[in-house]
């Protein structure tokens, strides 16, 4: 699932109140709506036409930030206040099959987690809970900030179901650059580069990189993961 599959299936649950229900959270809304705003950046830079995805993209921002908005246009978390606001009040059939052309481009050049890479990610957590409790001269507030994408990523492995490729890309990727900053500042140097060279290195080559037209691979990709 790309970023434009999971804002379709946001707007699907018409109702904010059932889409958190189903575990839609803010965040991740305002994750896939960058995302497919950078894609449509892209898409005009080689020179594909994307007027009317522009047109569309301002509807889909305020139909699926409507519910966490009051009437003085402040951002809430959380829709209690406004659990009764459908997703999709600003949306005509044409904005939607807009958002599925962009699903259907997207699908050709994104990156997909089969099973043996979220398995792989799931023991790249545990191993780096256990690095934390072996590294003790860390910054607490590494520590904690660590703590905080790992939560992150168990979290987007859990509701792969719901958000998808798309959620657990970027978790994956901000744990990886995190360890990454951690094996600099830490004094134990060989426990998380054997961190990153047993984990983060062989996951590029379960990584699926839906990207024939574009020719590219996970290595392409994700370059930073693994430097």
């Amino acid at each position: 699932m790309n970023a434009a599959e999971y804002l379709l299936s946001y707007f699907e649950t018409q109702s904010a109140a059932q889409s958190q229900n189903r575990g839609f959270r803010f965040p991740d809304i305002v994750s896939a709506l960058e995302e497919i705003e950078s894609a449509i950046n892209l898409w005009d830079k080689a020179g594909l036409n994307v007027d009317l995805m522009r047109d569309c993209l301002t509807r889909w921002k305020l139909s699926a930030l409507r519910p966490f908005t009051d009437s003085g246009s402040e951002l809430h978390w959380k829709v209690e206040r406004h659990g009764g606001s459908t997703t999709r009040e600003e949306l005509s059939s044409g904005d939607l099959m807009g958002l599925q052309t962009v699903a259907d481009r997207l699908a050709a050049s994104s990156i997909s987690y089969p099973e043996n890479a979220r398995e792989k990610i799931s023991n790249l957590i545990q191993e780096t809970v256990n690095c934390l409790k072996e590294d003790t001269g860390l910054p607490q507030e590494l520590v904690l900030y660590v703590a905080q994408l790992i939560e992150e990523a168990r979290r987007s492995l859990d509701e792969y179901d719901i958000s998808g490729d798309f959620r657990l890309s970027i978790a994956f990727d901000r744990l990886s650059n995190a360890i990454n900053v951690v094996e600099v500042k830490s004094d134990k140097k060989d426990i998380w580069s054997n961190l990153r060279k047993e984990f983060i290195i062989p996951l590029l080559g379960q990584i699926v990189v839906n990207s024939m037209v574009w020719g590219l691979t996970a290595a392409h990709v994700l370059p930073q993961i693994g430097s």
